[in-house]
């Protein structure tokens, strides 16, 4: 059995076979009939089940995310992410009770990194984190 197309681009492809590749460019769905793929270039596959450890100021510890991107790009850590939890602490170090009984709401969450960071952090205050699925 091989393996399923995990590119950035395989939502254009059939996932009616599994022996479907990116070169079979006859089981496109979404895509104009017109549409020349030799235009597009290679593919890295997706990274799949890794672990990483970021570490944050003003955290304890280092946060844990597991990673897989095999269903799109939520499951990554983007560099915004990171770089609106550095943020939210360096806020906090300067207001420590900023989030203190608010409510916070991150849409397109991902990995939910920035809930989980500003979760461990200030625990006064209730984070829903939403996605896709």
């Amino acid at each position: 059995m091989s393996s399923p197309i995990l590119d950035p681009l395989r939502m254009f492809f059939s996932h009616s076979s599994a022996s479907s590749s990116k070169e079979d460019v006859s089981n496109l769905a979404l895509l104009p009939a017109a549409l020349d793929l030799s235009i597009l270039p290679p593919q890295i596959q997706t990274v799949l089940h890794q672990t990483t450890a970021i570490p944050f100021p003003g955290l304890d510890r280092d946060l844990r995310l597991s990673i897989d991107a095999s269903p799109g790009c939520g499951g990554v850590v983007w560099p915004a992410g990171e770089i609106m939890c550095r943020y939210f602490l360096h806020l906090i170090s300067l207001e420590p009770d900023l989030f203190a009984g608010k409510t916070v709401l991150e849409l397109g969450a991902g990995t939910g990194l920035v809930a989980l960071v500003l979760g461990l952090k200030e625990r006064r205050c209730k984070i829903y984190c939403t996605d896709q699925q």
